[in-house]
């Protein structure tokens, strides 16, 4: 079985990148395009991993990952977060949140396939 990734991205053109990306490297996505969504998606579903924008309509995403890394079932769910927000103060703030990695936009697929397969590897956050 094919793990499942939860991708949350606002933006539909990249929201379609990744998707095409990651179902061709055979994993299983849900999508959600608000902060609000991936919450609700968060409390219905544990995902294997977690690709995170920073930068969503509602709630960002700093927000979302503090949220749900207060649920006991998502503590050992790794997240990547891939943003457009470049700055060191926002990786860090990334990383204190409770994000495993941070990459910034424009992404490199291979760095982010590299990045997905290895914390699945790890088979916990890191």
């Amino acid at each position: 079985m094919s793990a499942t990734l939860l991708v949350v991205e606002d933006t539909p053109l990249n929201l379609k990148l990744f998707r095409i990306l990651l179902r061709s490297a055979g994993y299983q996505v849900l999508e959600a395009e608000t902060g609000r969504r991936a919450l609700e998606v968060l409390r219905d579903v544990v995902p294997d991993l977690i690709i995170m924008d920073l930068q969503l309509p509602e709630i960002d995403g700093i927000e979302v990952i503090e949220t749900f890394r207060a649920d006991p079932r998502m503590a050992q769910v790794p997240v990547i977060v891939v943003s457009g927000y470049a700055m060191k103060r926002d990786e860090d703030d990334a990383l204190k949140a409770g994000a495993d990695r941070f990459l910034p936009k424009p992404v490199d697929n291979r760095l982010l396939l590299d990045s997905v397969a290895e914390l699945l590897r790890s088979g916990r956050r890191t």
